[in-house]
Parts: structure tokens; sequence; C-alpha cells
């Protein structure tokens, strides 16, 4: 994969896009903007850049490998705090669909920005219990879930949960601390 995609003449645009991802930018963001710059070979200059509008961007920038890739960038740029994700999901998606492009994380931000962290949380239980429970059953039949139900913390059982599919296999390779059971 290579890091610079932009030309030095879009360079300004890709930042002043990125730069309107966020209405009120913290210094993570602007930390961000800078290396988004170094990478592509310029310096950002410290004055506050105004939002392109995507019309504009559509124009200048018509290879779809480059519009993706703005695109993901933009992503990056919205998750970077995500107290800010209800205001720049929706932005983001404008972005994708007036560069005409596809992107599965354009809607899964979309979803991070409307469900609630609670939910998000339980979702994340559920799925640790019912990797759990099919372990159980798979290994043990009933017996297993019937052990399972009278113990159902013990350490390996959170391990094996923790451990079937519940991330993509190159996510995390440890357990969690917060999970570590003693």
């Amino acid at each position: 994969m290579e890091t610079a995609v932009f030309d030095a003449d879009e360079l300004p645009l890709v930042l002043s896009t990125l730069r309107g991802v966020i209405r009120r930018p913290a210094a993570r963001h602007h930390r961000y903007l800078d290396v988004v710059a170094r990478l592509h070979g310029g310096l950002r200059e410290r004055r506050a850049l105004p939002p392109a509008p995507h019309l504009l961007v559509a124009g200048v920038i018509r290879d779809p490998q480059r519009r993706k890739r703005l695109v993901e960038l933009c992503i990056a740029m919205a998750m970077i705090d995500p107290r800010s994700l209800s205001e720049s999901a929706p932005i983001v998606a404008d972005l994708a669909r007036e560069l005409e492009v596809d992107e599965p994380a354009v809607r899964s931000l979309s979803r991070l920005a409307v469900q609630p962290p609670l939910s998000l949380c339980a979702a994340v239980m559920c799925r640790t219990l019912t990797a759990s429970l099919n372990t159980a059953w798979r290994k043990n039949g009933v017996r297993g879930l019937s052990a399972w139900i009278k113990h159902p913390l013990s350490r390996d059982r959170i391990r094996a949960a923790w451990n079937v599919s519940l991330w993509p296999s190159h996510a995390y390779r440890r357990e969690p601390k917060l999970l570590k059971v003693v």
C-alpha cells in the first residue's frame, strides 16, 4: 500500500477536506493533519484551513483510488475523537456519496455515531456470551452447557470466549488486561 497518494497540488484541497470533517478541531486533529501533510511531502500552514466544498473535491480528485483514500483519511479523522462522531459521520457520508465511493466503513461510522456506548458494550457482551456457549456446546454438548451455567466465569471460558471469532484474527492477539482473571 502506497503511503503518499496525493500530488502536491492536491494536498491543500485534501487537508481542507480533512479539516472540514471536524467543526472544532482539537490538538490531536491538528497533529493528524500535520502527519498527513508530512507523509505527502508538504508542510501544512498553521493558519486555519477553510473546509473545501465537496463538489470542488469531486471535480479535482478524479482517480477512484485517490477518492477512496480521501474517504478513508476522513474516517480516521472523524474517529480521532469519538465525542465528535455524531456531527462528523454525516459529513463523511456526504463526502463519500459526492465522490461516489462505496466504503463499508462509512456505514459503520454512521452506526457508531447513533449507537449509544452502553448499547455497544451490551452487543459485545452478547457476542462474548454466544461464543462461550457455542464453544461449550461444541465440546461437550448438554453437559458442557450445564457446566457453563454452574460456573460461567472460569478463566478458561473467558479466554475461549475472547478468542473465538470475537474480533478479527489480526486485531488483538492477547487477552486484554480488563478481562484477565487471576
